[in-house]
């Protein structure tokens, strides 16, 4: 029995494979978001799961592009920002506070997206489980992920307003 070695080569082609893939799963998943969320939803929660891309599979990889994108044009939110803070100690806090966000994005992604996922719990109790809402949320804020990239890119590259730039994929 001749079996290679594993060489890292080969681990990261295998991840970036199951992650970063564009074959039909991803982009399945892509249009449905877009068409029709809700038949998604019903057809991945009822079992019909291996056409969808995974949903915590696609937030981390919506978040990565709009990270990479956010640092690759040098996007602060806070610079355009419609906040006018007056006096030293203020203008301190406020630089605190963006200093914070920026360098927590990633995180506070995740707590919206359990939040989202305990407020539809708490509304629409009898509708679906905890798991079940989850599984929504970690589509929606994906998606939600998607249209704040758009919107940064459309603000930067064409300085549109920060609401239209989300336009530009429609």
């Amino acid at each position: 029995m001749n079996v290679q070695r594993l060489r890292l080569k080969d681990a990261l082609a295998d991840f970036f494979n199951s992650v970063f893939s564009v074959d039909a799963p991803l982009l399945t998943t892509l249009i449905a978001l877009f068409r029709s969320p809700g038949k998604l939803f019903n057809e991945f929660l009822i079992g019909k799961r291996k056409s969808y891309y995974k949903p915590v599979s696609f937030f981390i990889l919506t978040t990565v592009v709009y990270l990479v994108v956010r640092e690759f044009i040098g996007f602060d939110p806070f610079h355009e920002s419609a906040i006018k803070v007056n006096g030293a100690d203020a203008t301190s806090n406020f630089e605190k506070a963006r200093t914070f966000m920026l360098a927590n994005i990633n995180k506070l992604s995740f707590i919206l997206v359990f939040t989202l996922s305990l407020l539809m719990k708490l509304f629409f109790f009898k509708k679906w489980n905890f798991a079940e809402f989850l599984t929504v949320s970690f589509y929606l804020c994906g998606v939600y992920t998607i249209l704040v990239t758009f919107n940064i890119l459309g603000f930067n590259l064409f300085g549109l307003p920060l609401f239209v730039g989300m336009f530009l994929m429609f």
